[in-house]
């Protein structure tokens, strides 16, 4: 059939399989324009000139759009209770039906349509090691988009920029990815070194280093793809340290005569890799290699605490997997310095009559305080509280202070903590208190006397 024309064509309507118009004139498509059929057919074509233009078939009711002049659309699918819903996951664009992904409101406040496209995610990861730990591994990922299927990363195709990684990515055991890699599908698969395909660290010394590469993928049809990622390895630095502890809860007469010390090595895996040697110094320990416990030669008291150390030596072992070549290596480290504290305590203690003024010899008892011997807080210069005179006759009451703290100035006495009115106070005594046997380099704490006298039974007591 030849038409030969020059208008707008908008509808043709036929019963015959196929119309073929050899066309002399110009023929204009308005947008939107479809060529229709009344008939059930199965498929057919009509041609402008040299263009075709397909369509798929009519079912009776509906035609599969088609694509007059290169035009888009959405394609809808009718949902609802009453038909009054419209669903789309299908874009239609020269003649080619592409997944719908997503559909937002833009900052434009305009429509935006994502098609589904190629768009895989992979990754790759190294490892994070021990100083003397071979590197055994890498891991990949591939996460392929499910909703566009006809493209997919299937592989990993190569091993570049590498720094100490082995880059014959066929030479690596493995089991291959953990499923078939397939449009849609996720996959991971694991490379292991073996004795031709290692990765080594440039680390030297007590250094752990590194390595480093690029890893490469390739679709379905071996094309590589422009996404890589990196795999990192880190070896942790080899370290010996030698601590003593602190030692605590002894007041100014007493004195500690062991300290716990730690030898602590870091940066290993296998604590065989390392031999340590342990030398005291002012003492003996009870372990040459390692943590353990240090008994002083001589005692630290409070003005002793100095000349005593523990020092290590530590002979780390490298293995050949690691760099690649074994090596050895040796750190060391010390500690001469002991935190050691002492409280001094206030106290109070019994006299006769307070021209009665107590001795070294009341107050201390070998390298501690006398049993008779009220203690009170750590350099404590109050009392407020009720004292009981258990004696039958008026006693006298001595409060005792270090000297080099604040001194109380205020001294009452009554019935009750309402009642209470200044009393005598007997001062101007001081102990110079120390064991009863000093040990060498021991200088005596002075400590002020307050003596004041009750009666027998309770009385309420306020020194501040």
């Amino acid at each position: 059939m030849a038409i030969n024309f020059d208008h707008q064509f908008n509808k043709i309507n036929t019963s015959n399989s196929d119309l073929n118009f050899d066309i002399t004139g110009s023929i204009k498509l308005p947008t939107g324009s479809t060529a229709q059929r009344t008939s059930t057919l199965t498929g057919g074509e009509l041609r402008f000139n040299s263009t075709t233009l397909s369509f798929e078939g009519y079912n009776g009711t509906d035609w599969t759009p088609l694509d007059t002049q290169g035009g888009e659309s959405i394609q809808w699918t009718t949902s609802g209770n009453n038909n009054q819903l419209r669903i789309s996951d299908q874009w239609l664009e020269s003649n080619i039906t592409y997944t719908i992904r997503s559909v937002i409101l833009n900052n434009d406040n305009k429509l935006e349509v994502e098609l589904a496209s190629f768009s895989p995610t992979v990754s790759a990861s190294g490892q994070s090691l021990k100083w003397d730990e071979p590197a055994t591994q890498f891991n990949v990922s591939v996460d392929n988009p499910t909703d566009f299927t006809t493209r997919y990363i299937a592989s990993v195709d190569s091993i570049t920029s590498a720094t100490g990684v082995y880059t014959t990515l066929a030479d690596y055991t493995t089991t291959g990815p953990s499923v078939t890699p397939a449009g849609g599908v996720d996959w991971t698969q694991s490379f292991t070194t073996n004795a031709t395909a290692t990765i080594v660290s440039n680390g030297t010394g007590l250094s752990g280093g590194s390595a480093s590469a690029t890893i490469g993928f390739a679709d379905n049809d071996s094309n590589a793809w422009t996404d890589t990622d990196n795999i990192s390895y880190s070896w942790q630095n080899a370290n010996v340290t030698a601590n003593f502890g602190n030692l605590s809860g002894k007041n100014f007469l007493e004195t500690y005569t062991t300290v716990n010390y730690t030898i602590n090595v870091t940066g290993l895996d296998d604590n065989n890799n390392a031999a340590s040697t342990v030398t005291p110094t002012g003492g003996t320990v009870s372990n040459t290699n390692g943590s353990g416990t240090f008994t002083f030669t001589d005692a630290i008291h409070k003005d002793n605490n100095s000349g005593r150390s523990v020092a290590v030596s530590t002979v780390f072992t490298r293995p050949a997997g690691v760099t690649g070549s074994s090596y050895t290596v040796t750190d060391t480290a010390s500690d001469n310095s002991i935190s050691a504290s002492f409280t001094y305590p206030s106290f109070y203690i019994w006299t006769t009559d307070v021209s009665t003024v107590p001795t070294n010899s009341d107050v201390v008892d070998g390298n501690d305080f006398h049993a008779d011997v009220i203690e009170l807080g750590n350099q404590a210069n109050s009392i407020n509280t009720t004292i009981d005179n258990t004696a039958n006759t008026p006693r006298a009451f001595y409060f005792g202070i270090r000297s080099t703290v604040s001194q109380p100035t205020v001294f009452q006495t009554g019935p009750s903590s309402a009642l209470l009115s200044d009393t005598n106070v007997t001062t101007g005594n001081t102990l110079n208190l120390e064991p009863t046997t000093a040990p060498s380099g021991y200088n005596g704490e002075s400590y002020t006397l307050y003596g004041i006298t009750l009666q027998p039974g309770q009385t309420y007591v306020r020194i501040t």
